[in-house]
């Protein structure tokens, strides 16, 4: 049985049914009526089925569900032969559906006219028959089985009074039984649609959007504009103009052929040499310390003969040191490769010999995690490194050089290296400082792990704009008593949170008692209104900011300020940032119509170069950009699931294949089974993710090849692959 159709939501589903509701009456002109006969004429069917046919077009192309069923209501008076029978003897008739987004119309409606007939011999048998046989789930919030209703009808004639013309009028509605009702009405050869809504579920302007898109797939279908339903819906001209002129004109002049990390650094350098640049526990350095320290790490560099667009690695917790470092890599050219010292050691082993880095950095703790004969130095045992100059080295770095490689879980059950060049991340962080005018008072709080694309931001933003960075303990980050205490201690003005981890934090007693905290900015999961309300009533003071983006386009790539008391039932991602382009497109690479769920492709400087060494993935996901052609423009293929709203907001509805986020960690389903799977006492082995008490967590279903394994065993043998938020 399939899943009932979901139409977008305007409004959460209540937890019980309800029914509140609206009536919309649109006539159909006169030529448009004519044509529905003619071409339900050509195609040897009847009216009701072309007119579902349509209607059926219609669901899967709002939905993206090709498999459904849609209920029709047939009278039992005539099924019993009591047609004067006076009563409500209706029975709803499920019709199972199956849309090939890849067939022809004339096929579809063919297929459609055979089922109808066969379906109209079962009208004797009742729905409420049919449901337990079927054993269908019950769902108290909507209908079993479907919640769309269609039906055509005959209009009744007009009639006479003595002395007076009388004809019927649509009934206004206020309360209606399903969720969307289609009761087309042909009365003397003119067809009028009423459509009755659930108004706890939708908008007006969303179902006149509807009524638009059917009035537009019937002029489509018996004008045999096309005869492929994949080329039914798309976007019409002035929409894809709205998209491609307004909604996309995000072109600002950054300088990016001018900037790189390391020289946004520096000028923040020389503006405030003397102000302090980052804190970690007791430590303190100001800018002008910081810029020698990474001078240093940078004139190193160049004696071990390490340049431009050359890899080096990071195996270090997070402090002064570390951070110096890293901008001793940008300094000199080089490209840093952040490894999380959770990582076990088969995956920091595969990273390292994929990635073939000229030098490792790392922690002297961490040193036994690298493989034999791996060129490594331990900062703080170096006594070279003290000896360097503080002088710049002025390297020529490219705009398109690569800034750094960051890893993330691969479905083929081996991480993947995604190469972001400068021009990319630069345009991320003088978005961000234009967009939100930070000043350098501003307390920033460094605390995401910097193996996580998340890390980017509070890494590099702070010390361009001249503000204080503080950096968490490691490993503290997901400890509320510590970050209540630390924002008040630090003076915190601006964090990030995961929304999962928002949710933690703002349960904490004394969460709201942050007075410096200005700026929450939310990424790597979708953001809730409930927890945004939350938020909003803990914290008085503060704004929250929603983001979205993957690692493949430097982070993040739209924004949305959610306002206080807004009203609002979903958090959209918002729209695109400066210089980056967004388009949801269907499988045929057309641009749907708004209000229509496609997926979301990105376009733009902050699209990555694509993966190293995986030319065969890079080229499925990293692909031309048909609407900039001539510039050799890349777009990538997201994976996510979206829709734009009339104003051009976008809104994200999930994915549209195994990734997920855990705790906004990005995670490759496909690969926690490939390693299952390499277990000699496992044979079939299926990853899912499962909503608990506490949030999303990660669950294993197995199928032994004789003795079950122990679970311990199998947690072992993950282990030795996976970080601990990957094993389920």
């Amino acid at each position: 049985v399939p899943t009932p159709p979901q139409l977008p939501l305007d409004y959460p589903r209540p937890a019980l049914k309800t029914y509140n509701g609206h009536r919309i009456s649109v006539l159909f002109d006169k030529d448009l009526s004519d044509g529905v006969s003619e071409f339900s004429q050509a195609k040897n069917c009847t009216l009701f089925t072309t007119l579902l046919s349509i209607y059926s077009i219609l669901v899967a192309k709002l939905t993206g569900q090709n498999d459904f069923v849609v209920g029709v209501p047939v009278a039992g008076q005539a099924v019993w032969g009591q047609a004067d029978l006076v009563g409500h003897c209706v029975n709803f008739l499920p019709f199972r559906i199956k849309v090939d987004t890849q067939g022809s119309i004339g096929e579809f409606v063919s297929q459609m006219r055979s089922m109808v007939l066969d379906g109209n011999e079962y009208q004797n048998f009742t729905f409420g028959s049919l449901l337990p046989k079927l054993k269908v789930k019950r769902d108290p919030s909507q209908m079993p089985l479907t919640s769309l209703i269609f039906n055509v009808d005959q209009g009744m004639d007009a009639f006479y009074f003595e002395g007076s013309e009388a004809r019927y009028l649509p009934c206004p509605r206020n309360h209606v039984k399903s969720d969307v009702f289609f009761n087309i009405i042909d009365e003397n050869d003119q067809l009028s649609l009423e459509l009755d809504y659930n108004s706890d579920l939708f908008d007006r302007e969303s179902v006149d959007q509807w009524i638009n898109m059917f009035m537009a797939l019937v002029k489509d279908v018996v004008s045999a504009t096309t005869e492929n339903i994949a080329t039914l819906l798309v976007a019409h001209e002035v929409e894809k103009e709205h998209v491609l002129q307004d909604w996309n004109d995000t072109a600002v002049d950054y300088s990016l052929e001018q900037v790189d990390l390391a020289s946004l650094f520096e000028a923040s350098v020389d503006k405030n040499p003397d102000a302090i640049a980052l804190e970690f526990e007791n430590q303190q350095i100001s800018y002008r310390q910081l810029d020698d320290r990474a001078n240093q790490y940078a004139q190193f560099f160049k004696t071990q003969g390490i340049g431009r667009n050359d890899v080096v690695a990071m195996l270090m917790d997070r402090s002064i040191d570390m951070l110096a470092a890293l901008y001793g890599i940008q300094k000199a050219g080089a490209v840093y490769l952040p490894l999380d010292p959770e990582y076990p050691e088969m995956r920091l082993h595969f990273i390292l010999e994929e990635s073939k880095p000229k030098l490792i950095l790392s922690d002297d703790s961490y040193a036994s995690k690298l493989p034999a004969g791996s060129n490594y130095l331990v900062p703080q045992d170096a006594s070279e490194l003290s000896i360097q100059s503080t002088a710049r080295l002025n390297v020529d770095i490219k705009p398109n050089d690569l800034a750094y490689i960051i890893y993330t879980s691969g479905s083929t059950g081996k991480p993947k290296g995604v190469l972001t060049e400068q021009r990319s991340i630069c345009n991320r962080l003088i978005w961000m400082n234009e967009a939100f005018s930070f000043g350098s008072d501003e307390v920033f709080l460094q605390k995401t792990p910097y193996s996580f694309d998340v890390s980017l931001w509070e890494l590099f933003c702070p010390l361009y704009i001249g503000a204080k960075l503080v950096i968490a303990q490691p490993n503290m980050h997901q400890d509320s008593d510590y970050l209540v205490n630390l924002i008040n201690e630090k003076k915190i003005t601006v964090i990030h949170f995961v929304p999962s981890m928002l949710q933690l934090y703002l349960m904490h007693p004394t969460a709201g008692q942050v007075p410096s905290l200005k700026l929450i900015f939310c990424t790597g999961e979708a953001l809730e209104a409930s927890l945004v309300n939350k938020c909003h009533s803990i914290l008085e003071q503060v704004e929250v900011h929603n983001f979205y983006g993957p690692t493949e386009a430097a982070v993040e790539v739209t924004h949305w300020h959610c306002q206080r008391d807004s009203g609002s039932h979903a958090i959209p991602i918002g729209r695109p940032i400066a210089n980056t382009q967004m388009y949801i497109l269907d499988e045929h690479m057309q641009e749907v119509p708004v209000g229509i769920k496609g997926e979301l492709y990105i376009g733009g400087v902050q699209v990555a170069r694509g993966y190293l060494n995986r030319e065969e993935i890079t080229r499925q996901r990293f692909i031309d950009d048909p609407f900039l052609p001539n510039e050799g423009n890349k777009l990538y293929k997201t994976g996510d699931i979206a829709r734009y709203r009339s104003d051009g907001v976008i809104e994200y509805f999930g994915r549209n294949d195994f990734q997920v986020k855990v705790r906004g960690l990005r995670i490759e389903l496909g690969e926690i089974e490939s390693i299952l799977l390499c277990h000699e006492g496992i044979s079939q082995a299926v990853v899912v993710t499962k909503e608990e008490k506490n949030g999303t967590v990660i669950v294993a279903y197995l199928v032994s090849s004789g003795v079950k394994p122990d679970t311990m065993a199998l947690r072992s043998h993950l282990g030795r692959q996976l970080p601990e938020y990957m094993i389920p």
